[in-house]
């Protein structure tokens, strides 16, 4: 499950550089009401931070912070 959940971060910021409040909803829509937001911010910030510990995603720093896997250009 951590595996799959890894890969669709992945695969959303593969789109398009997003803050972790933008991947959310396009990985949890089916979960933002049973499991709330905070929860699934933390997952999703642990998840970004992995992808990029492992090089297959990078922080863009600036307000507000976005995640992208580094095939497009900085927005």
């Amino acid at each position: 499950m951590v595996a799959e959940r890894l890969e669709k971060v992945e695969a959303v910021i593969a789109s398009e550089p997003l803050t972790a409040f933008e991947v959310i909803p396009r990985i949890y829509s089916d979960e933002l009401a049973s499991h709330g937001g905070p929860w699934l911010l933390s997952e999703t910030l642990a998840m970004l931070t992995h992808l990029e510990a492992s090089g297959r995603a990078e922080r863009i720093l600036g307000e507000p912070e976005r995640w992208s896997t580094g095939t497009h250009a900085p927005a």
